[in-house]
């Protein structure tokens, strides 16, 4: 019946409130504890679907809970010492960006947590990643600035940091053979015009 619907509809938002206070206690109680802080950040999920895994989440609802998260992210990232916790964080930071960020913001952010985190080999990837998939703004020459700083530790010549080397150079290999024969083919296409 539609009265013990309502019931159950009151229990279960009366339960994920208890839990959001819970959540939020714990990260008072613990400010460095990772696992703390995501539990948190990821209860704003539920918070978003009410409870009911079967409601059409708008748009607006996605934005503002990625708002949330976001905020949250920022938050613990003041408290995390250690490179691997504030590894977790910031590509969860990241992965909510997209969801509101445009594609310019989300370049610069990425920009400087690279710089911010250079001893991170996973976020420089991350980096990486994010600017060769990205086609709006991708260009050559800035991905392959991104190839030749590479976190600190690997600039020593560790197997993968002469991998990254090898594939650099074949990119200017490649691309400077690509121009010679671009330019070649301009000659061969116009060189007969201007020899009439």
């Amino acid at each position: 019946s539609s009265g013990s619907d309502a019931g159950r509809v009151i229990k279960m938002d009366s339960s994920i409130r208890q839990k959001s206070v819970e959540l939020s206690r714990k990260v008072e109680e613990s400010p460095q504890d990772i696992t703390a802080w995501l539990a948190l950040i990821d209860h704003q999920d539920v918070l978003m679907k009410a409870g009911d895994d079967r409601r059409r989440i708008t748009s607006a609802e996605i934005k503002s809970t990625a708002e949330i998260k976001i905020h949250m992210y920022e938050k613990a990232l003041e408290k995390m010492v250690s490179l691997q916790d504030r590894e977790r964080l910031l590509l969860g930071l990241m992965a909510e960006g997209t969801k509101i960020w445009e594609v310019k913001v989300q370049s610069d952010r990425w920009e400087k947590i690279s710089q911010d985190n250079i001893d991170s080999l996973l976020l420089w990837t991350s980096y990486l990643n994010f600017k060769q998939s990205t086609f709006t703004i991708f260009r050559y020459e800035e991905v392959r600035e991104v190839y030749l700083k590479p976190p600190s530790r690997m600039r020593v010549k560790t197997p993968e940091w002469s991998c990254i080397d090898s594939f650099s150079i074949s990119c200017s290999d490649l691309r400077s053979s690509y121009e010679k024969l671009d330019t070649q083919n301009w000659l061969l296409r116009y060189g007969k015009v201007f020899l009439r």
